[in-house]
């Protein structure tokens, strides 16, 4: 059991944030979307905030939230539940307790079926990429959901999750700078937002470092070359200090924590070094456990927050690198 300050300050802020989020009704970018008051209690950020439990060694927080999603219903809502869902089997993977038969773990079983039944109605786009918003009329295909998406789509179709990372790769890389747009849309022939927003990066390089590690043979050679395309103009462009800026093209825009630790996350489980921009992540935790400088939560793509703080996508994160950089050390 690893015991380091920072991280158990983190862990506190993390638990307080999870056992909120229960409280409140589906909010954010998806009931702007959808106009919806049920609600989704493994949106992204629990998502977020449940990875970097489980990487600091806390899965019985993670098995706590899936007995509750599955307590009440086990509702898949959007692409945006699926982190938490990847979160949620890689933890009851690990508790090693597989059914009376000798077949997989009856949980991660029953995580995968509702995922199957949500894959079989959720729409997507002519080359098969799953729509961020279905009821969105330019039917976007966004960065979030190959971070989202396919690592836990690795598990169950590794075809289709990467064929939603070529795809991006294909329509939404803007050939100046090699870095990322926000989203684009097959049917309108167009790319959403700038190229180059932080969180955009860090979701795209997250989904493929995610599904490279759990591919094999052929798929994991080709998912690995993808990732170094990727990655490589992203390195370039951190900062003096070792944090990325909310977006990557712009020197005047402000340090985004939250960016910079997905962006860290995905080197960490790519196998590269990753000491110097971590020590330098490190001084954005308060001794409350929160982590600063990270921006707010995006509006739509090309609509960005201006406010910077603490959120569970910093605090999750940063957990996550952390507690993967010190297992691993």
């Amino acid at each position: 059991m690893m015991r380091n300050a920072q991280i158990e300050s983190m862990k506190g802020e993390a638990q307080k944030l999870l056992s909120e989020s229960r409280k409140t009704s589906l909010g954010g970018f998806i009931k702007r979307l959808f106009h919806s008051d049920d609600k989704d209690y493994i949106r992204w950020p629990d998502g977020m905030l449940l990875l970097g439990l489980l990487e600091c060694e806390s899965g019985e927080a993670v098995t706590e939230r899936f007995r509750f999603w599955q307590k009440t219903g086990g509702r898949i809502m959007s692409p945006e539940d699926m982190l938490a869902l990847q979160v949620m089997a890689d933890a009851r993977r690990g508790s090693g307790a597989p059914d009376e038969n000798g077949g997989n773990n009856p949980d991660v079983e029953y995580i995968f079926s509702r995922i199957k039944e949500f894959l079989s109605s959720w729409p997507a786009d002519s080359d098969g990429s799953l729509i961020y918003n279905g009821n969105d009329p330019d039917r976007r295909i966004f960065a979030d959901s190959i971070g989202m998406c396919c690592p836990v789509l690795m598990d169950i179709d590794s075809a289709l999750a990467i064929r939603q990372i070529d795809n991006f790769c294909e329509n939404a890389i803007d050939s100046a700078t090699g870095l990322p747009f926000h989203a684009y849309s097959r049917d309108r022939r167009k790319v959403y937002g700038p190229a180059g927003w932080g969180r955009a990066a860090g979701w795209l390089l997250m989904g493929t470092a995610g599904a490279c590690v759990r591919a094999s043979g052929a798929e994991r050679n080709h998912l690995a070359g993808v990732y170094e395309k990727l990655a490589s103009p992203v390195r370039s462009r951190v900062r003096e200090e070792k944090i990325w800026r909310s977006f990557l093209n712009d020197n005047s825009s402000h340090s985004d924590t939250s960016a910079s630790a997905m962006i860290i996350y995905s080197e960490s489980l790519m196998g590269r070094d990753v000491s110097e921009p971590l020590e330098a992540l490190k001084k954005y935790i308060t001794p409350y456990g929160r982590v600063l400088s990270a921006q707010g939560e995006c509006r739509d793509a090309g609509d960005y927050s201006n406010a910077y703080g603490s959120y569970p996508w910093s605090v999750g994160m940063t957990m996550a690198v952390m507690g993967r950089t010190l297992r691993n050390s």
